[in-house]
């Protein structure tokens, strides 16, 4: 309302792990990271990029704002290069600012 545009970034691995658990899906992590097989990406990107963003979208819309739902892989707003190491960790990537994301 006074011309600030904010850009909400969230996470949901609680979210992500509760969901992969009711599809049967286990949830394994390295080093405290999770890792991101296929079937995980695929929980990943139904929670963050579905549920979750668009709860939070809908939210700030009640709430008087003005938001929309938008996801890493739209548009490629958000592109990551493999880890590479000694610890593997699936799909999961670092960003430009060097943060571990999955893409």
């Amino acid at each position: 309302k006074i011309g600030i545009n904010i850009i909400v970034v969230h996470g949901g691995g609680k979210d992500i792990t509760e969901m992969a658990q009711k599809l049967g899906i286990e949830s394994r992590f390295v080093n405290g990271m999770r890792y991101t097989d296929e079937k995980m990406m695929d929980v990943v990107m139904m929670v963050l990029a579905g549920a979750l963003n668009k709860e939070i979208a809908g939210l700030i819309t009640k709430h008087g704002g003005n938001a929309v739902g938008l996801c890493g892989v739209d548009s490629a707003l958000l592109l990551c290069k493999e880890v590479t190491g000694r610890d593997r960790f699936g799909s999961c990537g670092r960003d430009c600012a060097g943060q571990y994301r999955v893409p």
